[in-house]
This record gives structure tokens, C-alpha cells and sequence, in this order.
């Protein structure tokens, strides 16, 4: 996206229809692109935060193996963003334990399952996921039509000089 906005502000700056048309179709492109991405995302969101629950699973198993302060402060940041705890969501008294949060008495002493935390809070955020692609989609399509607009501006003054 970088190099196409480089590529569409040389080509304004320069007054270059071909220029500007390269960046247009560019920018045609990578809107596509960008709304194919968020619809394949939406319709397999399924299997993808299953593969989250398995990405969070094997952190969890590395982070007891290998007791990496990196993956624990990781980890860390997962308990309590989702307000979950580990695999089973009773607090485990090892290294990993530490991750979750502080649970003051019994009665709250189990949490849910990470894993299964993951999946649910994936499945409330599809139609957000979606929503962000296709808007991205969408700012880049009015902006291709902006610059063909400005590519016949180009052209209708080169004409009159």
C-alpha cells in the first residue's frame, strides 16, 4: 500500500495521465483485494479461531515447557484482556499461574477456558472483521474514482493549452 500512495503522489505531483492511470488501476487492485481478503476471512471465520484456540493452546504448552518470560508476558496480556485462565481455567499454582489474574476468593476461583474464550470472543468480532475490509474496500474505490477524476482534469487542461 506504502510504495501504491508513493507511486499515486508522484503521479499527482507530476501531472502524469499515465501516470495516474497506472496508480488507479493499482488502487483498483488493491481494493479488491482487500474486500476479497475481509469476505474469505468472514465465510472461514469458523476455522480460524479454531486456529487461534490451537495458537493459544501451544503458547501455553511452550511457555510451561520452556517458562519464557516473554510468552508469560504474552500470555499475561491474553488472561487479562479475555478475563480467562489457561487450558482449563483453574488457576494452576506454576510458573504460568502467575499469567493469569488474581482471583480474591473461592467463589471466583474458576475462570473459562482461554481456548474456549478465544473461539467465542472470535465469533462476536466476524461481522467487525468484515466490516473493516470491506470499508478499506470501499475508501480505495472513492479514491480511484478521485484520481480518474483528477486524470480527466489532467487531460482536459492539456488539451486547452
Amino acid at each position: 500500500m506504502a510504495i501504491v500512495g508513493s507511486f499515486g503522489d508522484y503521479a499527482a505531483c507530476s501531472e502524469k495521465k499515465m501516470a495516474l492511470q497506472v496508480f488507479s488501476v493499482l488502487l483498483f487492485l488493491l481494493a479488491m483485494a482487500e474486500i476479497t481478503v475481509g469476505l474469505l476471512a468472514y465465510f472461514t471465520w469458523d476455522e480460524i479461531a479454531e486456529n487461534l484456540g490451537k495458537l493459544y493452546a501451544d503458547l501455553y504448552k511452550l511457555c510451561v515447557k520452556n517458562k519464557d518470560k516473554d510468552i508469560a508476558g504474552l500470555l499475561t496480556f491474553i488472561h487479562s484482556s479475555l478475563h480467562c485462565c489457561g487450558l482449563t481455567g483453574v488457576q494452576p499454582n506454576d510458573f504460568v499461574g502467575k499469567t493469569c489474574l488474581k482471583v480474591d476468593d473461592a467463589e471466583h476461583s474458576y475462570m473459562q477456558s482461554c481456548r474456549e474464550n478465544i473461539t467465542t470472543f472470535s465469533d462476536n468480532k466476524a461481522p467487525v472483521v468484515l466490516g473493516c475490509f470491506v470499508g478499506t474496500g470501499a475508501i480505495l474505490i472513492g479514491e480511484v474514482i478521485c484520481t480518474c477524476l483528477l486524470t480527466s482534469k489532467i487531460h482536459r487542461d492539456s488539451d486547452s493549452r
